[in-house]
């Protein structure tokens, strides 16, 4: 990895971690200790999940115009110090703030991680590891206590800090470089308006949307428990399983082929996370981590599918994809009494598994409609 950029990628990585921290921990501190009812708490919650996630695909269609992902990242940063500002006097417009902060973020920041190395997977897996690790920590500050003054004033003063230091770093050159209309037409594989384009990008969507739905569906019996004399280590390592197979996926298939380690790589996850159901101590443990970080893998992968599909719109890219992850978790999220049963109905070991089994069809196809072997164009460098 070339000295140029590690730092770019060591200060948004962290930065990710950051924004989803704060976000969580807002959310949690808001429903622990906010005093608001359920159905308020729960507005606040789905409005959040909105602005974070399907806001991604309209806001990075005018990103995709403006072509500021440097200053998108910033404006995120700094929205989420006046959400840690704003929540404790208007829990709506700090929730407004930190929702549309966290998608302004992962627009600019993705979109730099995608051009730090072209083509490659790796560097994006590694800059959207962090999140779940900060999301952990985010929620366990949350429903620990209320969210200080002096918690609030160093993670809004941490986020200002992050957001100067991008300043100093620069744009990538290959995000910086114009393409012709004819050049971009000749890179994609298909036309935007072809059969074929239209059903490669569903099925990856449909493939993302299940995903999410069966990951989330997923609630081992240990994870709040004591491992190792440590409480909730369980929990943590889930979410480090989680974050580490992003970063592994990516590594994985820049060496190994997008095809190969994504498709097997969900497959892997199905017996491990059955045996993570299991009686014991240790067993159930050590499968259930590996069940999450083989289920994690595929994140980099379709984002690259889609970034392949729409050359030079990889923030509609990201933000597609992000519009599919909150689409497959839209069932858990509404209370309304026929979308629990179905959730309830298709959130058995059975059922989670022929979800994945077509996520992985779909994912398949897709990738080999849009012709995604191997998507690196580059030398792989150790």
């Amino acid at each position: 990895m070339r000295n140029r950029v590690l730092p770019q990628l060591l200060v948004y990585s962290v930065a990710h971690a950051l924004v989803d921290a704060v976000c969580a921990s807002i959310l949690t501190s808001l429903t622990f200790f906010g005093g608001l009812n359920s159905e308020r708490a729960l507005l606040l919650y789905l409005l959040y999940n909105f602005l974070a996630f399907a806001m991604q695909a309209p806001l990075g269609l005018c990103l995709d115009e403006i072509r500021c992902p440097r200053a998108a990242a910033q404006i995120g940063l700094g929205m989420q110090t006046a959400a840690l500002a704003a929540f404790p006097f208007s829990p709506e417009f700090g929730v407004l703030l930190a929702g549309l902060g966290n998608a302004l973020f992962h627009l600019g920041g993705g979109v730099i991680a995608l051009n730090l190395t072209p083509g490659r997977a790796t560097e994006p897996g590694i800059f959207i590891a962090p999140g779940v690790v900060g999301l952990f920590l985010g929620l366990r500050q949350g429903m620990a206590a209320p969210l200080s003054l002096s918690v609030r004033i160093m993670a809004g003063t941490a986020a200002l800090a992050l957001a100067t230091l991008t300043a100093f770093l620069p744009i990538p050159e290959s995000y910086l470089c114009s393409l012709s209309l004819e050049a971009v037409k000749r890179k994609q594989n298909k036309s935007p308006l072809q059969r074929d384009f239209l059903c490669a990008v569903g099925l990856i969507f449909f493939s993302i949307a299940v995903r999410s739905f069966a990951g989330l569906s997923v609630a081992f019996p240990w994870k709040n428990d004591s491992f190792l004399s440590i409480k909730f280590l369980p929990a943590f390592l889930l979410a480090a399983a989680a974050g580490g197979g992003k970063a592994l996926g990516g590594f994985l298939s820049d060496r190994l082929g997008f095809l190969r380690v994504s498709t097997g790589a969900l497959l892997l996850s199905i017996p491990f996370t059955h045996l993570g159901y299991v009686q014991g101590s240790y067993a159930p443990v050590i499968f259930g981590l590996a069940g999450c970080l083989c289920f994690q893998m595929t994140m980099a992968v379709t984002l690259l599918a889609y970034v392949r599909a729409y050359p030079r719109r990889e923030a509609w890219a990201f933000g597609l994809a992000c519009l599919a992850l909150f689409v497959g978790a839209l069932p858990l999220l509404l209370p309304l009494p026929r979308v629990v049963r179905l959730s309830t109905a298709l959130n058995g070991p059975a059922a989670r598994s022929a979800l994945t089994f077509a996520s992985i069809l779909c994912l398949w196809r897709g990738l080999k409609i849009l012709r995604i072997e191997k998507i690196s164009e580059q030398k792989i460098r150790p």
